[in-house]
């Protein structure tokens, strides 16, 4: 079974709480569930990960690496905001 690497940057935690005029009411934990749903229908092992802090998603890559992960999906919105990629 393929194994995927799902990152939420910084700010996520807040969906569902805050500029639910331009975001939704669907919360963070809502998004992971739907994730894992598709996930499962499709056969695929997720490891689902949300940091504020830039170092530790970086450190999540190297882990996932380490421990043979075969794709990894980075949902940045606040890294790439800040961050010069």
């Amino acid at each position: 079974m393929p194994k995927v690497l799902i990152v939420h940057g910084a700010g996520m935690n807040m969906r569902g709480k805050v500029q639910t005029e331009i975001f939704g009411t669907m919360t963070l934990p809502e998004y992971d569930e739907h994730i894992r749903k598709y996930a499962a229908e499709l056969g695929i092992e997720v490891d689902i990960f949300h940091s504020n802090v830039e170092g530790e998603v970086i450190n999540k890559f190297y882990e996932a690496h380490e421990r043979g992960v075969d794709a990894a999906i980075i949902n940045p919105p606040r890294i790439a905001a800040v961050t010069q990629v």
